[in-house]
C-alpha cells in the first residue's frame, strides 16, 4: 500500500499536460484525487477514463465560487483535504511586444495575471481552512519565464 493511500489531493488543470500526469500518478498511488478543470470536454474525458477514482469539477480558477464549490465537494466525498496543487496556467506563446496590438497586450496581461497569479491565490484561500484542519500542504507549479524569457516576460 502506498503512502498516499486515501490521501485527498486537489489539482487544478488536471485535464491535460502536467496536471493530467499528476492525476494519473496520484490515482496509481491510491490517493483520492479531485481536479478543477475549465474544459467541459476534459472533465467528461477524466470521468470516463478514471470513473470513481476522480472527482472532476468543471470550473474556472479565476472564480472563487468555483473553487469553493470544488472544495465543498471534496470534503463531502473525502471528509478532508490533504494537498492542494495549483497547476492550471496559461502562456503567451512568446508573443511579440512589438507586433502585439496595444488592446491585445492589455487584455492578454490581465488574462495571464488572472489565471497564473490570482488563480493560485483564490485556490489557496478556498483550500486553506481544510488544509489547516488536516495539517496539509500546498504546492504551486510555476512558469519557465524566469529562465526562458519571451518578449513579454523578459527584461
Amino acid at each position: 500500500m502506498s503512502d498516499l493511500h486515501n490521501e485527498s489531493i486537489f489539482i487544478t488543470g488536471g485535464g491535460s499536460g502536467l496536471g493530467l500526469a499528476l492525476v494519473e500518478r496520484f490515482i496509481e498511488e491510491g490517493a483520492q484525487v479531485a481536479t478543477l478543470e475549465l474544459s467541459a470536454a476534459k472533465v467528461a474525458s477524466l470521468r470516463q477514463r478514471f470513473g470513481e477514482h476522480i472527482l472532476a469539477v468543471e470550473g474556472n480558477v479565476t472564480c472563487y465560487a468555483d473553487y469553493q464549490r470544488a472544495v465543498d465537494q471534496i470534503l463531502t466525498r473525502s471528509g478532508k483535504l490533504d494537498c492542494f496543487i495549483g497547476n492550471a496556467g496559461i502562456w503567451d506563446h512568446n508573443a511579440s511586444l512589438v507586433n502585439t496590438p496595444a488592446e491585445r497586450l492589455e487584455t492578454g496581461f490581465h488574462e495571464l495575471f488572472n489565471v497564473n497569479v490570482l488563480g493560485y491565490l483564490l485556490g489557496a484561500k478556498a483550500c486553506a481552512p481544510a488544509l489547516i484542519a488536516s495539517e496539509g500542504s500546498m504546492i504551486f507549479t510555476l512558469s519557465m519565464a524566469d529562465i526562458s524569457s519571451s518578449t513579454l516576460t523578459g527584461a
